[in-house]
């Protein structure tokens, strides 16, 4: 059974808008969970920074184990 959710969490120093990206809401679709990969890369690696707001990224949906 799965007993997590990977969600990644960046907040700006300064208020401002919220943004949630949602990947591979119905399961077969890949090109959301790449593009929140990618963005995570860049993220990381210093390219990108969130100034204001927050933005969190979900790649992947709760799947209920059987």
């Amino acid at each position: 059974m799965t007993t997590f959710l990977r969600a990644h969490h960046f907040a700006g120093l300064q208020p401002g808008p919220r943004l949630i990206v949602l990947g591979a809401v119905h399961g077969n679709e890949v090109a959301g969970t790449r593009g929140i990969e990618r963005v995570l890369g860049e993220l990381d690696g210093g390219r990108w920074r969130v100034e204001r707001g927050r933005l969190r990224h979900r790649p992947r949906k709760a799947v209920k184990d059987e």
